[in-house]
């Protein structure tokens, strides 16, 4: 995968954590075995856990805006700041 392609993964990501509808593309961006290190208490695992960690964070800061101000990315690691 070019690093533009890994690039255009983490806008998608940034953009379903602003929108909160679009997280199917949680399915596109987190491999099938992903495992959150420190999830939510009594939450989901896996992709199904991303999803409702968002959920729940959406709710309690409903004003939360994801913004990218630096886009870097090597080899297959991407940084947002």
């Amino acid at each position: 995968m070019s690093l533009e392609a890994h690039k255009a993964l983490v806008r998608r990501w940034v953009d379903a954590w602003n929108t909160n509808t679009n997280l199917e593309v949680v399915e596109d961006i987190f491999a099938s075995d992903w495992k959150n290190q420190n999830p939510l208490p009594g939450g989901a695992e896996g992709i199904e856990g991303v999803k409702q960690f968002v959920h729940v964070n959406r709710r309690a800061f409903s004003e939360i805006h994801l913004a990218i101000d630096l886009l870097l990315a090597e080899g297959d690691r991407v940084m947002f700041r």
